[in-house]
């Protein structure tokens, strides 16, 4: 059987159900996992950041940039219960930064755009938002050797080695 869908029972994720995501909705796992305020988006919703790891490689993580988006914010939810709960080896080879949710205003209208009606992706650039202002500080003081979705792929493939042997 699937190594995944054997540990997958014990994972934190399922607790997150439908398509909208909302920083209510996953306020009782952040706060298991420590996060604190970094920043506030348009509406002042607060944004959040969780820290783990004390390893030398440095993960930058963000969910949500779109709003409507949450598929993301799942897998981050089970990739940090597969650390935390199951294998927390990783853990002193990485240093991760996460930010479970960048645009929480377009999440509670489930909105691709903030309050601005701004596409926080597109404003990389021009960096007149808040929400686009926080990530790009926050990845020019970190200095990440990775971002986003490699997280996954390294956690797929380390585990499937160790299960191999």
């Amino acid at each position: 059987m699937n190594a995944f869908l054997d540990i997958q029972p014990q994972l934190d994720a399922k607790t997150i159900t439908g398509r909208q995501i909302t920083l209510q909705s996953i306020l009782t796992l952040i706060q298991q996992f420590g996060a604190k305020q970094i920043g506030v988006s348009v509406e002042k919703r607060p944004i959040h950041e969780i820290v783990m790891g004390s390893g030398p490689i440095k993960i930058l993580l963000w969910s949500q940039m779109h709003g409507n988006e949450s598929t993301s914010t799942k897998a981050i939810f089970d990739c940090l219960s597969y650390l935390h709960k199951i294998d927390n080896s990783l853990l002193s080879l990485l240093n991760l930064k996460i930010i479970p949710i960048l645009n929480p205003d377009g999440a509670n209208v489930y909105s691709r755009e903030n309050h601005n009606n701004i596409d926080l992706n597109r404003d990389s650039v021009n960096l007149s938002q808040p929400e686009s202002i926080l990530l790009r500080e926050l990845y020019n003081d970190f200095k990440p050797d990775f971002k986003n979705y490699i997280l996954i792929f390294l956690m797929i493939t380390v585990r499937d080695v160790k299960l191999a042997f």
